[in-house]
């Protein structure tokens, strides 16, 4: 799973995020997701889901419309 983190001039982006702590679990990112403190792409390593309706993901991120 990927998930690009917003830069601000990038689309209609108005504000930059970055990764930020703590990771829930940082064994589950992959070895080239976003570090902490940087703007970029959060990877997690592969993984199974079992199948739902419906699923809900976090990355603790900040917002900097000052950036």
């Amino acid at each position: 799973m990927t998930d690009v983190l917003q830069k601000k001039g990038v689309g209609n982006a108005t504000a930059t995020a970055i990764k930020v702590a703590p990771n829930f679990n940082e064994a589950d990112y992959a070895a080239d997701s976003v570090a902490i403190g940087d703007n970029g792409t959060v990877k997690t390593n592969a993984l199974q889901l079992a199948a739902r309706d419906k699923r809900d993901f976090y990355f603790n991120t900040q917002y900097d419309p000052f950036q």
